[in-house]
């Protein structure tokens, strides 16, 4: 009894917590924002990376020598 009690109560939180129109708001500007830092971070990754594997093997010539 007290099992299925806790079960609805859950259930009508949860359903409370979707209906909940501010925290849907911030949940799809996180989101956005989340995907704005993926395309930025890869369009770096393609910029930076080149240059990272220069300088390492610049370096690495560098120090054995």
């Amino acid at each position: 009894m007290l099992d299925v009690y806790t079960f609805q109560k859950l259930l009508e939180y949860d359903q409370a917590d979707r209906n909940n129109h501010q925290k849907r708001r911030i949940e799809q500007e996180k989101n956005i924002i989340s995907q704005l830092d993926k395309e930025k971070n890869s369009q770096v990754k393609w910029y930076s990376l080149p240059r990272g594997i220069f300088r390492k093997t610049y370096r690495r010539q560098r120090y054995r020598t």
